[in-house]
Order: C-alpha cells, then structure tokens, then sequence
C-alpha cells in the first residue's frame, strides 16, 4: 500500500503544480484581447462552471470507458490519445500552419 501512496502522492502533487504554473498561465493569456469588464465576467463565468463541468465530464467519461473496456484495458486508450496529441497528424491544418511558420 505504501507504493501506491508514493505513487499517488507524486502524481497529485505533479498535477497541482502544473495546474499553478502552465495551465493557470494559459488560461490568463486567454483574456488578454478583452476589456475588463468582459475579462472579470468570463473569467467568473469559466472558474465556476466550465472548470467544474468539465471536471465531471472527466470522471463520468473515465467511469464509462473503465466500466466498458475494463480498468485494464483504458490505460493503452490513454496511451493513444497522448500519442494522438504529442505527434498530430502530418496532414492536420494545424500541423501545416505550424510547418509554415517553422520555415
């Protein structure tokens, strides 16, 4: 039990820092473009409900897939959509604006 716990441990405490530090950060730079009166609601706006639904979005679809597929089997489809994200697609518009900008 106690590896588990060094395990879990690490893992919430890598997940909180990277909360604090790239995805707070991010989601700042979102509101730059906006007036302040747009920039307090909006931000109210996501803090409150986006974040939170979201949230239980994930663990209903985490839930899902583990009671469909199995706990065993939802770690290779966790593989796949990090291998999804971290190489996209040569063909992707997204890809091919990156490529443009790269050379």
């Amino acid at each position: 039990i106690i590896p588990g716990l060094l395990f879990a441990t690490i893992m919430s405490v890598g997940d909180n820092s990277l909360n604090y530090s790239i995805q707070q950060s991010a989601k700042e730079a979102l509101y730059t473009p906006t007036t302040r009166d747009v920039k307090y609601k909006a931000k109210a706006f996501i803090d409150m409900f986006v974040q939170r639904g979201a949230k239980a979005v994930s663990v209903f679809l985490n839930i899902g897939l583990a009671v469909t597929f199995g706990i065993h089997n939802v770690h290779w489809l966790s593989v796949l959509v990090l291998l999804l994200i971290t190489f996209p697609s040569p063909f992707s518009p997204s890809n091919a604006m990156f490529m443009k900008l790269a050379l």
